[in-house]
């Protein structure tokens, strides 16, 4: 973080009016975190079309299915690297990205959640009749 490449910004926090110019701006989502429960950045960069490469945990592969790259430490810059240069690559990810935010719709979310209360709603009335 102390000598990034000229193409490289750490911000800080970002006002929630100016996310979405900052997606616009960028060509790839990369969020090497180690841990995280399930973060709406995700979904966020996924709606905006980018690419997302994520570390290989195995918690993501449940939350994003096949629609990101997964990687680790000595992977990261060859996936940056392959996107940059494979635009076949790069198209793949960009129409996996919009699937994973697909996924995440708000109104397909809700769906799900209210197919899971009636699921529950009805074994609970079938165990007492």
């Amino acid at each position: 973080m102390e000598n990034p490449n000229t193409n490289v910004r750490f911000t800080d926090i970002i006002p929630f009016r100016e996310v979405s110019d900052y997606y616009s701006l960028a060509d790839v989502f990369f969020f090497p975190s180690f841990q995280e429960n399930c973060p709406m950045v995700v979904a966020e960069a996924a709606a905006a079309g980018l690419p997302i490469i994520l570390r290989n945990n195995p918690e993501y592969k449940d939350l994003y299915a096949n629609n990101y790259i997964a990687a680790g430490e000595d992977e990261f810059s060859v996936e940056l690297a392959r996107l940059s240069n494979d635009k076949n690559y790069y198209a793949s990810y960009k129409q996996k990205a919009l699937k994973l935010a697909e996924d995440y719709d708000y109104a397909k979310v809700a769906e799900r959640y209210a197919e899971l209360f009636h699921s529950v709603i009805e074994k609970k009335l079938d165990k007492y009749q």
